[in-house]
């Protein structure tokens, strides 16, 4: 990944746009805060899904197609990679109101 966490732990997670070497592929890498115990959920959750119903998993949830953690100056930091999606929500609301002056 061509990625770096940031120096100081964040609050809650950030999803950060990262490159794949490897692959040659642009994918989602989201940094969770520092409680490691916390993650282990989602990714247990995640694992799940693609056990029980790969492909209908893979319909509904964005794929995580890799996990590691960093270690960080101040914290550790565990990394989840995934496919890469659109825009966030927020973005597009954004842009919505942007061009929509009505919405505004």
């Amino acid at each position: 990944m061509t990625a770096s966490p940031p120096p100081t732990p964040p609050s809650r997670p950030t999803v950060w746009l990262a490159r794949d070497l490897s692959n040659r592929r642009y994918v989602a890498m989201k940094i969770l805060v520092s409680d490691i115990s916390a993650s282990t959920n989602e990714v247990q959750i995640l694992r799940q899904i693609n056990d029980v119903a790969p492909v209908q998993g893979a319909r509904h949830v964005t794929q995580l197609l890799d996990e590691f953690e960093h270690s960080g100056p101040n914290s550790i930091y565990k990394c989840l990679v995934f496919e890469l999606m659109g825009p966030s929500i927020n973005s597009i609301v954004e842009e919505l109101l942007q061009f929509n002056p009505r919405k505004q």
